[in-house]
C-alpha cells in the first residue's frame, strides 16, 4: 500500500517538472488591417482569434461574433501582472522563433528598401532576445513581392515552461505585491 502512495507522489512530482510546450502563432496584414493570434499548448488549440485595430481600440473576433474587449485593470492587478510577467520572463525557455515577412509596394526599389528596413529592425530585436536567451534559435525569412501590394508579417514562437516555474512565479509575484502594499501603508 505504501508503494502506491509513493507512485502517486512521484507521478505528481514528475508532472511539476515536465516542460509544457507552448506555440504561439501571430500574423498581421497591415493593408487589410486584420491579424490572427493562436496559442497551442501540447498541440491543442487554446486560443484562436482574429484581431483588428479600429478607432484606437483592439477588436477581437471569435469564430461566431465580434467582441470588443475592454481593458480595465486596477492598480493592484496591474502591479501583480507586471511582477508576474517579470518573473515568467526569466523562467520561460525559448526554443525557436521564426519571423516571416511578405512585403511589396508595386515598386522593386521601394520594396527592397522596406524589406531591408523590416529585416534590420527584426534582426535588432532578435539580437536583444538572443543576448538574454542563449538557447533560442531564430529564423528570419523575407519574401519580397516586387509586383504587388502586400504587407504581411507573421511570427511563430515555440517555448517551454514547467508547472513548478509557473506556480513559483505566481507565489513570488503575490508576495512582492503584498509586501509593497504593506510598506506603502506605513
Amino acid at each position: 500500500m505504501q508503494n502506491i502512495w509513493l507512485v502517486i507522489v512521484v507521478f505528481f512530482l514528475v508532472l511539476l517538472i515536465i516542460p509544457i510546450v507552448i506555440k504561439i502563432y501571430a500574423s498581421y496584414n497591415l493593408l487589410d488591417n486584420l491579424g490572427v493570434i493562436s496559442i497551442y499548448i501540447f498541440f491543442i488549440k487554446i486560443v484562436a482569434y482574429k484581431v483588428r485595430y479600429q478607432d484606437k481600440q483592439i477588436i477581437v473576433f471569435s469564430q461566431k461574433n465580434a467582441k470588443d474587449i475592454p481593458i480595465q485593470i486596477s492598480e493592484k492587478k496591474l502591479r501583480f501582472i507586471e511582477q508576474l510577467s517579470s518573473q515568467l520572463k526569466d523562467k520561460i525557455i525559448i526554443k525557436n522563433i521564426m519571423f516571416i515577412s511578405r512585403i511589396g509596394v508595386n515598386d522593386a526599389c521601394n520594396t527592397a528598401l522596406l524589406t531591408g528596413l523590416v529585416s534590420s529592425v527584426v534582426g535588432t530585436i532578435i539580437g536583444l532576445i538572443k543576448n538574454k536567451k542563449h538557447s533560442a534559435k531564430f529564423e528570419l525569412i523575407n519574401l519580397p513581392e516586387y509586383n504587388g501590394k502586400v504587407f504581411t508579417i507573421s511570427t511563430t514562437i515555440k517555448c517551454h515552461i514547467t508547472i513548478f516555474d509557473i506556480l513559483y512565479a505566481l507565489f513570488i509575484s503575490l508576495l512582492i505585491v503584498q509586501r509593497s502594499e504593506k510598506y506603502e501603508e506605513i
